[in-house]
């Protein structure tokens, strides 16, 4: 139980400090990029082992600030797909880098981020349970008594 308990602990520090990370990344690629219009020209499946139907990614094509013409695809996938070809989104891309590009969209820019925030508060609600859940192993002045209970005073 000592080990699950530790497990659990750093797996959640873990976590808490990726999606951290993870936030402060995007919330610094949101304040330094410039925003364009694109247009969805292809979506990519992803094929997925426990579905049949699998996802897709949108592939955008957006023209610079500087006119330089750029294509990515997406970073994040979805069935049903959000897009169909020739729909016309907002991007937001790097202007030192505008292959470093996402789609304007809530899950886009926050959704890793926020799924590896809660499952980090989600292991850190266990670890501290488990903390300050009983072992059943009695002790008596902090000596471990091996699962044998306490003597009892008459």
């Amino acid at each position: 139980m000592r080990l699950v308990r530790w497990i659990f602990a750093v797996t959640a520090v873990v976590l808490v400090c990726g999606g951290y990370a993870w936030w402060r990344h995007s919330t610094d690629f949101i304040r330094d990029a410039v925003s364009a219009e694109g247009t969805v020209i292809d979506l990519v499946r992803s094929s997925s082992r426990s579905s049949e139907r699998g996802t897709y990614r949108p592939v955008v094509r957006f023209r610079t600030q500087a006119g330089e013409e750029v294509e990515f695809v997406s970073n994040w996938s979805s069935y049903p797909p959000p897009y169909r070809r020739g729909d016309a989104v907002e991007v937001l891309y790097s202007p030192s880098d505008a292959r470093q590009a996402r789609t304007k969209r809530f899950f886009a820019l926050w959704g890793g981020p926020m799924i590896t925030g809660l499952l980090g508060l989600a292991f850190t609600i266990v670890a501290v349970a488990l903390f300050f859940i009983p072992t059943g192993r009695a002790t008596e002045n902090g000596r471990d008594l091996g699962g044998a209970s306490p003597p009892s005073s008459l």
